[in-house]
């Protein structure tokens, strides 16, 4: 067996790592890196520059046969609204490709390629901290777009990475609940006109409601293949927590069953978290979503498409802004 065909099947048992007496077919994965004997109780505010394991109760059964487990993170940033920036961290060499930064001795490396924004709360244990050269690596790393040979052991591989990021943003939005219901609740208050389907998911509510000609943005002549999207204030400000902008498409493509989308969100409504859903005829399928905080920038994937959802969808993007929450 070649080192990359046993590298990516150790990595395998270690992201899909069943429960505690589920049989498994291969031998489980002894990590290569040794993280400190964790003290109980010590939790330090999240800073950019830790690494940190992610919420064991993240973890569950992407469907029957595979059960995705919750990976380590080096946080990028630490956002507004209890939010923070993070990029998922593996430790086997030679799985590596282009926009992966091998951070210190015995921590692994870091995909920036493969960063997303998530709940402090989904944080568990505080494991380390990187040096401020790696940090400011990976940051700039993260800003990036990397290819890899679609028929590679490493591109098998990132779509697994990709995977379990994405089941990641998902699960912790499981958080968020209550304040995505109650938001719901707070745009009806404010403006009875705006058009709300109904929908067991809240955010997703919003992503597709339907604003009134006051509340919506008007795309100037000259921008380029704009996508509109709704932006949600939280906390307690007092003006419409509801309104449309325009976001700016760069690329569209359909790479095998996925496809992805890059541009960037107006400069007036950039902060906060993003959520992306495909929208083909009635269905809609929640993609994820990738936002740079600085600039704007986003990526959003959509896998399980084909050519004529892609030609006659359309993406809905939601920007959850809670920093007004915050502001004390």
């Amino acid at each position: 067996m070649s080192l990359l065909r046993a590298a990516w099947r150790l990595m395998l048992t270690e992201r899909t790592l069943p429960p505690t007496g589920t049989p498994w077919p291969w031998p489980r994965k002894a990590p290569s890196v040794h993280w400190p004997e964790l003290v109980p109780d010590e939790r330090p505010q999240p800073a950019a520059g830790q690494i940190w394991s992610l919420a064991q109760r993240l973890g569950g059964w992407l469907h029957p046969g595979r059960y995705i487990h919750p990976p380590l993170v080096l946080v990028l940033e630490v956002l507004p609204g209890a939010r923070l920036w993070g990029a998922q961290l593996f430790d086997t060499p030679e799985l590596a490709g282009p926009g992966d930064v091998p951070l210190g001795p015995g921590q692994g490396l870091a995909e920036a390629w493969n960063t997303a924004i998530l709940p402090v709360q989904a944080l568990e244990h505080h494991l380390g901290d990187v040096s401020s050269g790696h940090l400011h690596a990976v940051r700039e790393a993260a800003q990036g777009e990397y290819c890899v040979p679609e028929d590679s052991g490493i591109a098998a591989f990132r779509l697994l990475e990709a995977d379990v990021a994405q089941f990641m943003v998902l699960r912790s939005r499981d958080l968020d609940a209550s304040a995505a219901e109650a938001t719901r609740r707070r745009v009806l208050r404010f403006h009875p006109g705006i058009a709300l389907p109904e929908d067991l998911d809240p955010w997703r509510a919003l992503a597709t409601a339907t604003l009134p000609p006051e509340l919506t943005a008007v795309a100037a002549a000259d921008t380029p293949e704009p996508i509109p999207y709704t932006r949600v204030l939280l906390g307690e400000a007092q003006e419409m927590p509801c309104h449309g902008f325009f976001a700016t498409q760069y690329q569209r493509r359909l790479d095998g069953d996925t496809i992805r989308i890059t541009g960037v969100l107006d400069p007036a409504a950039r902060k906060g978290t993003l959520y992306a859903w495909w929208q083909h005829k009635l269905h809609l399928r929640e993609g994820v979503c990738r936002l740079d905080p600085h600039t704007g920038m986003f990526r959003a994937d959509f896998p399980g498409h084909g050519t004529e959802s892609y030609l006659m969808g359309r993406p809905l993007l939601l920007l959850v802004d809670d920093s007004a929450s915050h502001a004390r």
